[in-house]
């Protein structure tokens, strides 16, 4: 099982495993941006996966007949953000996920500033996004237990108050 290992890093979680999961999960970051930017990266991503012929896997590829199918990344995208956010803001209230350090990053400035953050404590020049942090090992902090370097990190970014950590009026993650 993928999750089995005392230290991982998940991207995702579809609703099938969602629950499984996040039981075993030290941290949550839910990247929750705006719809336009959002939008504006699944229409990109499509229109260039389209444009270049670029394989996306077992020889698929971006087809321009099938960017109006429902099942499309733009059209889902767009059909699915407003209930997908309200399920995960209904999903973190729980009292199942009561455990869980939840970050909810509402800008790509603040994935970017925790990052950054995150490679400051762990002491690592380059890690990669947040495998390295979170093993701890790979960034040289040997026998760091699962999501210590990720704590190290936040307390780097700002005071903690209660589930939440903030930063000033730039950065608030929950």
């Amino acid at each position: 099982m993928a999750i089995a290992p005392d230290a991982w890093v998940l991207d995702s979680a579809y609703g099938l495993v969602r629950d499984l999961v996040w039981q075993r999960a030290t941290h949550l970051i839910w990247l929750d941006y705006d719809r336009p930017i959002i939008m504006f990266r699944v229409i990109r991503r499509s229109l260039i996966r389209a444009a270049l012929r670029t394989e996306l896997w077992a020889g698929n590829r971006e087809r321009w007949s099938h960017m109006l199918r429902p099942s499309h990344p733009i059209r889902w995208a767009w059909s699915t953000g407003d209930r997908r956010r309200k399920d995960f803001e209904e999903r973190i209230e729980r009292q199942d996920y009561a455990h869980l350090v939840v970050l909810r990053l509402r800008r790509p400035r603040e994935a970017e500033q925790l990052l950054r953050q995150l490679r400051n404590a762990a002491g690592a020049e380059k890690p990669s996004a947040l495998t390295q942090t979170r093993v701890g090992a790979a960034a040289g902090l040997g026998g760091v237990p699962p999501g210590a370097a990720l704590h190290t990190g936040l307390e780097a970014l700002g005071e903690r108050k209660g589930g939440r950590y903030e930063l000033g009026s730039t950065l608030t993650i929950y």
